[in-house]
C-alpha cells in the first residue's frame, strides 16, 4: 500500500500462523511481493537486501509468540535506516529502540452523551454491526443505550469480547446479556466466534498468552487473581511473592497494568481466566485466600491504631481505596470459619459504611457475612454478636429504630453467650441510643450507666468516650444541661489529649455538645459547635453525618435569626436546607430528613405561609413516625403550635400542647415551652371545653396525620 509517510509501502503480515522465528523472514518478502528466499538459512539477510534504503513500513501483527526474534530485527532496523516496524503483540518485544503504546480497549460512551453521539463510539458502532451480523432483525434504540454500555464496559471495549458478546444476541435479550457478562464471564469467553481462527474465543487466546509465560510467573499470576479493584505492590509481594522484576513481565506480558497512582489491575476477562486457573489447584487457592485476608486485617488493624496528628482518619483512606479487596476477604474470613480475622474486619467496615451515607449497604453486606457463620457453633458467637450490632448500628443510623433494637438485643444474647464485654458494651450503648430516640429516656440512661461501668473496667478510652457522648445526650434532653456538659467534657478530653485520634467519633461527640447548648437555650453556642462538626467531617470526608448536622445547623441559625431579626441569617437556613435535602435524597436517611422538614415548617412560619408550615411540620412528623424515631417526631411540633395558635386554632393548639407537655419523649426545653401554652389557654378560655377536645383525640389526630392501619415503620 502506498503512503505520503512512507513513500515506498505499508507492508502488512500477520504472525499469528508462523510457529518458529525462521518463518518470519519469508513470511516478510512475500507480504512485500519480493522474490523466494535464495539460499536455506539466509532468509534474514536476503530480507535485508530486499528492503536495503526502502523507506517503508512493516506491520507485524500477533507477535508475542514470537519475541525471541528481538535480535534479528535490531540487526534488521541498524541495517535498513529508513525501515519503520510497527509490532502488535501482548507482550514487549524487549529491544531499547521500542516505544511502547499501551492499547485500551474502543471508546465506551460515557453518560454525557446523547444518543446520536453515543451511537457514533467505536465500541457501539462494532456491537451493533456484530449484533445485526448475527441477527438480520436487530435494531439498536436509545432506550437500549445503558444496557449497551453495561455490555461493552464488562469486557472493557475489547473488540474481540464486544464481538462475541453480540454473537450472544441471537437467544438473550440485552439486559439478560448485561447481567450474565456483569456475573459470570466464562460462557461468553469460552464461546468460539470463529473456529479458523487461531484464537477463535477469548480463552483460547487467553490460554495462548498463558503458555508463553514461565511456570513460576503462572504461579505468582494465579494468586494474584485474589485481588479485587486492584492492588499495590506491598500487597502483591505479601500475598502473591511477586517482586518486582515479575510484575514487569507480567505487565509486558498484557496480564496486568499499572495505573499512574502506583495501583496495579487486571483486564476482566483474564482475571476471570486466571483465577480459574488457581480454583485448579485448591491448596494453592485456600493458602492465596488466607495470605490476602491477613494481609489486608493487618494493614486495616494498623491504620486504625494509628493516633499520628498528620493522619488521623487513615483506616477511611484505606477502606476508601481497598474497599472491594476488604470486603472480599470479610466474605472469605466467613466461609472458612476465620472468625479471628473476621473480628479485625467487621468493626472498621461498620463506621466506614455511615462515613460514606451507605446504610443499607452495609447492612446487606454484614447479612451476607451472616449467612456463612454457624450459630450452633459456640466458637463463632462473638463474630456473629459483632455483625448483628454492625447491623443494628447501621439500622439506628438510618432510622430505623425497631430494627435496631431487635437486632441489638439478638446480638447483646450472643455477646453474653460469648462471654464478651467489648460486644456487651456495644450492645448496651446502642440500645439506650435506640431508646433515646424512642423516647424512653429513664431506660436509656439505666442501660447507658451500665455500659459505662464496664467500659471503665475493660480500660477502653474509646468505647468509653462513645457511651459516655450517648448519656450525655439523655441528661441534655431530660434537662440536666450542666451533667450533660461535665460529661461531654471528660468525652473531649481524650481527642484533646491526643490520647485518642481525631475522626467519627469527635463528630459525634460535637454534635451532642451542640444538642446540649441548643437544649440549654444556646443557640449561639449550638450554632458554633455544629459548624466545628460540619467542618471536621467534611474535612475528613466523613458524609454520613453532615445532613443531620446542618439540619440542626439551620434549626440554630434560624433561631438566632427570628432573636436578631436577621434576614441573612434566614437565608443562610434556607441554603443549610437545600444543600441536605440533596444528600438526604440518596442516602434516605429518616432522621435528617424529618428534622430538614421541621426547619422547613419554621422558615415557611416566619414567611407567614402558615398552610406550608403545617405541612412540612405534619411531613416532619409522619417522616419520624414511620422511622419509629419517637424522640425527632416531637422535635418540631412547637411550631405546629405556633402555626395553630397564629391561625386561631386554639383548641387544637390546646390539645397539642397537652400532649407535648405529657409525652416521655419530649425534651424538656419543649416541654416547658408546651407547659406555658396550656397554661395560657386555660385561663383565656377555662379548662372545660378544651379538655373535652383533648380527651377525643390521639396526637396523630391533634397533628392531622392519617396513616394506614397496615403502615409499617420504614427509614422514610
Amino acid at each position: 500500500a502506498q503512503s505520503s509517510v512512507f513513500p515506498d509501502g505499508i507492508v502488512f503480515v500477520a504472525t499469528e500462523d508462523l510457529t518458529e522465528v525462521d518463518q518470519l523472514p519469508t513470511a516478510i518478502l512475500t507480504a512485500m511481493g519480493a522474490g523466494p528466499v535464495g539460499s536455506e538459512g539466509g532468509g534474514w539477510r536476503d530480507l535485508k537486501d530486499a528492503i536495503g534504503t526502502l523507506d517503508v513500513l512493516v506491520i507485524l501483527d500477533s507477535f508475542e509468540h514470537l519475541v525471541s526474534a528481538a535480535s534479528e530485527l535490531r540487526h534488521l532496523i541498524q541495517s535498513c535506516r529508513q525501515l519503520k516496524l510497527l509490532v502488535t503483540s501482548r507482550a514487549r518485544v524487549g529491544l531499547a529502540e521500542e516505544w511502547l503504546m499501551p492499547l485500551a480497549g474502543l471508546r465506551l460512551p460515557n453518560d454525557e452523551l446523547g444518543w446520536e453521539e453515543a451511537r457514533l463510539t467505536e465500541a457501539l458502532q462494532l456491537f451493533e454491526r456484530r449484533a445485526q451480523a448475527a441477527n438480520v432483525t436487530f435494531q439498536l434504540t436509545s432506550d437500549e443505550l445503558p444496557l449497551v454500555r453495561r455490555i461493552c464496559s464488562a469486557v472493557e471495549g475489547l473488540p474481540l469480547g464486544i464481538e462475541l458478546a453480540a454473537a450472544w444476541t441471537r437467544i438473550l435479550g440485552l439486559e439478560e446479556l448485561a447481567v450474565s457478562l456483569e456475573t459470570d464471564l466464562s460462557s461468553i469467553a469460552g464461546h468460539e466466534l470463529d473456529v479458523g481462527s487461531r484464537h477463535p474465543s477469548l480463552w483460547a487466546a487467553l490460554e495462548h498468552s498463558w503458555k508463553l509465560l514461565p511456570d513460576d510467573v503462572q504461579k505468582t499470576l494465579a494468586k494474584l487473581s485474589v485481588f479485587r479493584g486492584g492492588f499495590r505492590r506491598e500487597a502483591a509481594t505479601v500475598v502473591a511473592g511477586a517482586n518486582i522484576p515479575l510484575l514487569m513481565e507480567l505487565a509486558d506480558a498484557s496480564f496486568i497494568r499499572m495505573s499512574l497512582n502506583g495501583r496495579y489491575s487486571q483486564h476482566a476477562l483474564s482475571k476471570h481466566f486466571v483465577r480459574d486457573k488457581l480454583r485448579e489447584d485448591g491448596e494453592a487457592a485456600d493458602a492465596a485466600g488466607l495470605a490476602h485476608a491477613i494481609y489486608f486485617s493487618g494493614l486495616l488493624k494498623r491504620a486504625s491504631g494509628t493516633s499520628a496528628a498528620e493522619d488521623l482518619h487513615a483506616a477511611f483512606r484505606v477502606l476508601q481505596e481497598e474497599e472491594s479487596n476488604i470486603l472480599a476477604c470479610l466474605q472469605w474470613t466467613a466461609s472458612y470459619g476465620r472468625t479471628d480475622i473476621l473480628l479485625e474486619l467487621a468493626e472498621p467496615l461498620l463506621w466506614y459504611f455511615p462515613m460514606s451515607g451507605r446504610f443499607r449497604y452495609g447492612s446487606d453486606v454484614f447479612g451476607r457475612t451472616l449467612s456463612q457463620l454457624d450459630e450452633d457453633d459456640e466458637t463463632q458467637h462473638e463474630a456473629i454478636a459483632s455483625l448483628l450490632l454492625g447491623r443494628a448500628w447501621l439500622a439506628r443510623y438510618a432510622g430505623s429504630l425497631d430494627e435496631a433494637l431487635g437486632l441489638a438485643a439478638e446480638g447483646e444474647r450472643f455477646a453474653r453467650s460469648a462471654g464478651s464485654d467489648l460486644q456487651q458494651v456495644r450492645a448496651l450503648d446502642l440500645r439506650g441510643q435506640a431508646l433515646t430516640y424512642d423516647g424512653q429516656l429513664s431506660e436509656a440512661r439505666s442501660l447507658l450507666a451500665e455500659g459505662v461501668g464496664i467500659a471503665i473496667g475493660l480500660g477502653d478510652d474509646l468505647r468509653l468516650t462513645r457511651i459516655r457522648t450517648n448519656l450525655a445526650l439523655v441528661e441534655a434532653l431530660s434537662g440536666d444541661t450542666d451533667a450533660a456538659a461535665q460529661m461531654l467534657r471528660d468525652a473531649m478530653a481524650p481527642f484533646d489529649d491526643g490520647a485518642l485520634p481525631v475522626g467519627l467519633d469527635t463528630v459525634a461527640t460535637l454534635l451532642a455538645s451542640g444538642v446540649t447548648c441548643w437544649c440549654a437555650g444556646d443557640y449561639s453556642g449550638a450554632s458554633d459547635v455544629f459548624r466545628r462538626a460540619i467542618s471536621l467531617a467534611e474535612s475528613l470526608e466523613y458524609v454520613g453525618p453532615v445532613p443531620v448536622l446542618k439540619a440542626l445547623l439551620a434549626a440554630a441559625v434560624f433561631e438566632l435569626a427570628e432573636a436578631e431579626a436577621s434576614g441573612p441569617m434566614l437565608e443562610e437556613a434556607r441554603g443549610l436546607v437545600a444543600d441536605a435535602l440533596l444528600m438526604v435524597e440518596r442516602s434516605r436517611e429518616g432522621m435528617a430528613t424529618s428534622l430538614l422538614h421541621g426547619v422547613e415548617s419554621a422558615l415557611a412560619y416566619s414567611d407567614g405561609d402558615l398552610q406550608l408550615a403545617v405541612a412540612k411540620a405534619r411531613e416532619s412528623y409522619l417522616v419520624a413516625s414511620l422511622a419509629g424515631n419517637i424522640l425527632i417526631m416531637v422535635w418540631s411540633l412547637p411550631r405546629l403550635l405556633d402555626a395553630y395558635l397564629a391561625r386561631g386554632e386554639e383548641a387544637r393548639a390546646f390539645e397539642l400542647a397537652w400532649h407535648l407537655a405529657q409525652h416521655p419523649a419530649t425534651p424538656a426545653w419543649s416541654r416547658e415551652y408546651a407547659d406555658r401554652v396550656a397554661n395560657t389557654l386555660t385561663e383565656r378560655h377555662g379548662a372545660a371545653l378544651l379538655e373535652a377536645e383533648r380527651a377525643r383525640r390521639s396526637l396523630d389526630e391533634v397533628v392531622g396525620v392519617k396513616r394506614q392501619a397496615t403502615e409499617s415503620r420504614s427509614s422514610g
